[in-house]
């Protein structure tokens, strides 16, 4: 692609750089919507191009091509855009006939990176390139996996029925022994949206996680646990945020813990959305030992989540959060900041509640996330270097106070045992290679500690 000025920028046939020029056509490349792309029939190099330059809002770009020739026919929404672009052989030109280069065309949004905060915008307003394609409309897949939670499970599934938004929904039984599998044929029956998918023994969560969302046919997807709701309108707003910006692949939003009821929310409030550059979250959330994002309320883009792949199964408690550092570095992350999106039950079944009870355990799970995520790291070594550094500095704090907590409330053995911890992340080591002097080597980790709690407490007081 050459711009008015000579300016090079990405040739926008593959599908990665679609996205980062900000071109909203990528639907319509994927999507049986549009019949001179994904039909049987072929498609002229023109009518590929008039479609991108109209996609674009663009009147005053006139397409400029080499010999023309055919391109090859798309026949499946699914087919894979990255071959298919080997496959034409083709490499526009697009010459801006009047006006300067707009900056969303050669990288970047404009927006503040490297350690400073994210810019907000109105979820109602006006974004720097809102562009609507016709005729393409966005769709959400719902995977809903469901485990003896049959009682929860009608009203979950209304909740997302209830929604604004064209939507299709997979129920996954994982071989449950209550009525979940009657309930689940009655709404499936009941509505042509709904799937319903039984499996004769239990695979545990995150295979039927997988399954599902390896299912996903929606422009995006999400998972949600049976016991959980969506609130009123939370589809159609995330779904917004997605289409209204391409390079974003995860949105979230606020969630409510609730008993018995949920508790009464606005369904259409006033939103902000704060869009976080990938790779500024995956920094901070390495620096903090932080997710901010809870499961039933995040909305992924399908194309992204089928890049990165399913949850780990050797996380079965900490593979939400190695799943969004690994999103992230695909794309931006957005917060929908505002309206609830979700609730959450509480309820004695609750597995994260069956699970995480001491913090040993629920500090060892984030350790072994950030070290699945960095093992598959794909960013340059000397990044990836400074990011685990930082996340093993962080952990190391983080067993050193829960470990002076546990002293205080004289769990001598727990104190020693998340010591021991922090001794073992901070030398980058496992925990059953820590030496016999590791007493002595704690006084690394410990000083640490006690150093960033009195720049934290300077920087409050600041």
């Amino acid at each position: 692609m050459v711009l008015g000025d000579g300016l090079q920028a990405m040739d926008f046939v593959d599908v990665r750089d679609i996205a980062r020029a900000n071109i909203f056509a990528l639907g319509a490349l994927i999507t049986d919507h549009v019949d001179n792309i994904a039909s049987s029939r072929e498609t002229s190099l023109l009518e590929l191009a008039q479609l991108l330059s109209a996609a674009m809002g663009r009147a005053d770009l006139e397409p400029e091509f080499g010999p023309a020739r055919k391109v090859n026919p798309v026949t499946s929404r699914l087919a894979d855009i990255s071959t298919a672009a080997k496959d034409l052989g083709w490499w526009p030109t697009l010459t801006i006939k009047q006006g300067p280069a707009r900056p969303w065309l050669s990288g970047g949004r404009g927006r503040e990176v490297g350690g400073r905060s994210p810019r907000a915008i109105p979820a109602s307003g006006r974004c720097r390139r809102k562009v609507k394609v016709q005729g393409v409309p966005s769709s959400i897949s719902v995977v809903i996996p469901c485990y003896n939670y049959g009682r929860y499970l009608e009203g979950c599934v209304g909740g997302i029925l209830d929604q604004d938004v064209d939507v299709d929904i997979t129920i996954i039984d994982d071989a449950s022994t209550d009525d979940t599998a009657r309930i689940g044929e009655a709404l499936a029956a009941g509505d042509p949206r709904v799937t319903l998918i039984r499996h004769e023994v239990n695979r545990g969560h995150i295979a039927t996680y997988n399954q599902g969302l390896a299912r996903a046919r929606g422009t995006y997807c999400m998972l949600l646990s049976a016991d959980d709701l969506v609130a009123p309108g939370a589809l159609k707003r995330a779904c917004k945020v997605l289409d209204q910006h391409p390079e974003v692949v995860l949105v979230y939003g606020d969630v409510l813990e609730f008993v018995d009821k949920p508790p009464l929310v606005d369904a259409d409030p006033p939103a902000r959305v704060r869009i976080w550059n990938g790779r500024d979250f995956v920094a901070e959330s390495c620096r903090e030992v932080w997710n901010p994002i809870s499961t039933p309320s995040a909305v992924v883009r399908t194309s992204a989540q089928q890049r990165v792949g399913g949850y780990r199964p050797e996380l079965p408690h900490a593979g939400d959060r190695e799943m969004w550092l690994r999103l992230a570095c695909h794309g931006d992350v957005a917060e929908l900041q505002g309206p609830v999106q979700a609730f959450y039950r509480l309820h004695s079944d609750n597995m994260h509640r069956q699970y995480f009870y001491d913090a040993l355990i629920n500090e060892r799970e984030f350790r072994a996330a950030y070290e699945s995520f960095f093992a598959d790291w794909r960013g340059a070594a000397g990044d990836r270097e400074e990011l685990w550094d930082r996340c093993r500095k962080r952990l190391a704090e983080r067993g050193v106070w829960w470990g002076y907590r546990s002293a205080r409330g004289r769990r001598g053995r727990e104190a020693l045992d998340l010591l021991r911890f922090s001794v073992s992340v901070w030398n980058d080591q496992a925990e059953a290679d820590v030496s016999s002097r590791w007493v002595i080597e704690a006084v690394g980790p410990v000083a640490y500690a006690i150093r960033q709690r009195q720049r934290r407490r300077r920087h409050v007081r600041a």
